[in-house]
């Protein structure tokens, strides 16, 4: 009877471990789905997972991990690249995060900058914390990367967005109330050249009453600019650099410049003239800026081209100068808004807005500067013959 109570007994037990590994067996498949998921759901979110041994010193990266640091999967990454890659001026913050998190002993977050290996500047997003053994020592650092470039890049256009329209409002309102009184003193000025018998004073009233239109012509390109225009028109590039530079005369007489213009096409663009202009007289403005008083030679150029993105044909103009030229890291930012290497001369806008009416026109602004002998800087303009489509 023992002998079969025994047995019956060694079966249970049998059972029971059959039943308990098979129990593990799938507490281990679902923790490995488990971990999957989370590893797909981390890769998918471009979220990098990470975890320092605090007494070898070893920094464990996932893929995910080191692509937020500008890395690919098979490059080492140690913890002395992870505190060489942040921004020196955002490195105490990371250090005194990770120290809060082992003197508090809950989770730090931290936001901060941190070069990758081409030179580039991104924004990361951690949240770490520590785990203890069981003395309560701190023995690992775990936690988790997220890059948030994009998000900081978004808030700055936005930012930088409503400081234009600011502006944009702004300048027009100026520009109108000094056209009204551009006006007023435009009449006085020709009531006084009616009234004045002396002949060298009607000359000199005459002089300044063409010289306030020139200002009014300025102020009403503004006024054009911010208030879009309700149809394009046909217009010749003889028309556009001829306007471009009469009011610039006097600025070009007194620098010395020499103008040469090359114009090799008759056939007028179909374009939103205001806007058109006012890219022209920034790029002019920019080449006589350049040269500043010692002079120069501008070179103003007019073909026909072919966009080889489109293939479209179009109107190519050129605006090329003999200036010092603008270096390598100045030139990658020259269409950023609010660039500007004027100092508070400069509002930083000119080539920005420019090229965003270009690019309205299915157009395109290049440019390209050389700084070394025969220095100099070369901005083109392409239009299509009907870039007026919106």
């Amino acid at each position: 009877m023992n002998t079969v109570e025994s047995a019956i007994r060694a079966r249970k037990r049998q059972f029971q471990v059959r039943d308990a590994m098979a129990e593990r067996d799938r507490a281990l498949i679902a923790l490995r789905q488990s971990e999957e998921r989370l590893r797909l759901a981390a890769e998918t979110a471009h979220i990098g997972t990470w975890e320092r041994d605090l007494d070898a010193g070893n920094l464990q990266c996932s893929d995910s991990c080191k692509a937020n640091f500008g890395r690919k999967p098979d490059d080492p990454f140690t913890f002395e690249d992870f505190q060489n890659a942040i921004h020196p001026e955002d490195c105490a913050a990371v250090t005194a995060a990770l120290g809060a998190a082992i003197r508090e002993r809950v989770p730090q977050r931290a936001e901060y900058r941190v070069f990758w290996p081409d030179g580039s500047l991104h924004w990361i997003v951690a949240s770490g914390r520590i785990l203890f053994n069981a003395n309560g020592l701190p023995t690992t650092l775990v936690g988790v990367v997220l890059d948030v470039t994009e998000r900081h890049i978004a808030m700055d256009t936005l930012l930088r967005t409503e400081k234009l329209a600011a502006v944009g409002r702004l300048s027009s309102s100026i520009a109108h109330e000094i056209n009204n009184l551009l006006e007023c003193v435009t009449n006085l000025l020709y009531l006084a050249r009616q009234a004045t018998p002396d002949q060298d004073a009607r000359e000199y009233l005459a002089v300044a009453e063409r010289e306030l239109r020139r200002v009014a012509d300025i102020t009403s390109q503004t006024l054009r600019f911010h208030k879009q225009q309700s149809a394009p028109r046909a217009i010749l590039a003889s028309e556009l650099f001829d306007d471009c530079l009469s009011i610039r005369q006097d600025r070009l007489s007194n620098a010395g410049i020499i103008v040469e213009r090359r114009l090799k096409i008759t056939r007028p663009v179909l374009c939103f003239e205001g806007e058109i202009r006012q890219v022209l007289n920034n790029l002019v403005g920019n080449a006589i800026d350049a040269m500043g008083a010692k002079g120069g030679r501008m070179l103003l150029r007019a073909r026909e081209s072919t966009d080889w993105r489109t293939g479209r044909s179009g109107l190519l103009l050129t605006v090329a100068d003999t200036g010092s030229g603008i270096d390598g890291p100045n030139l990658r930012r020259i269409f950023e808004a609010f660039f500007t290497t004027k100092g508070i001369a400069g509002t930083g806008l000119g080539l920005w807005v420019s090229q965003e009416i270009v690019e309205r026109h299915s157009g395109r602004l290049g440019v390209r500067s050389r700084t070394e002998a025969s220095s100099g800087t070369v901005f083109t303009l392409f239009l299509p013959y009907e870039a007026a489509t919106r």
